[in-house]
């Protein structure tokens, strides 16, 4: 009777901090949730960005994206002021890409970019920049953006 006694502490032992292992590592992913996007808002409306930050996330952007919300797009994220060269290689959807300072200052505008299936793909090169953010092509004219303004980012 002993040995069953202590068999079952040594189960209900483990079994407990196998539960409490893993409430602890769900209670800690909920508390601190990765987020990768970011809300910035153009002329009054709220575009749901992702954001790419590291050389991979900048090297995929919206590749193989086939559809865009009409809110959402991406954040390229850079650690200064460059200038800027952009291609559409294995993008499938056509899109806007406006460069920003670094006081999120609408510097340059490339408007409606066009997809590229091929090894050799068109380029575009901005004025010098330090956020990028491509959104659905003509979406930049559709909201009237010009370079000199500055977009809201939360």
């Amino acid at each position: 009777m002993r040995c069953n006694m202590k068999k079952f502490t040594t189960i209900f032992f483990i079994i407990t901090l196998v539960i409490l292992t893993v409430l602890l590592i769900f209670l800690y992913a909920n508390e601190n949730p990765k987020t990768n996007t970011i809300e910035i808002k153009i002329k009054n409306q709220t575009f749901v960005l992702e954001k790419a930050v590291s050389s991979e996330e900048k090297a995929k952007g919206l590749m193989y994206v086939k559809q865009l919300e009409e809110n959402k797009g991406m954040i390229f994220i850079f650690e200064d002021e460059q200038p800027r060269t952009f291609w559409m290689k294995n993008t499938l959807i056509p899109l806007d890409i406006i460069f920003l300072d670094e006081n999120k200052k609408i510097v340059d505008i490339n408007h409606n970019f066009q997809p590229c299936d091929e090894e050799l793909c068109e380029t575009y090169t901005s004025k010098p920049a330090m956020y990028v953010i491509e959104i659905n092509a003509g979406l930049s004219e559709k909201l009237n953006l010009s370079e000199g303004e500055i977009i809201e980012v939360d």
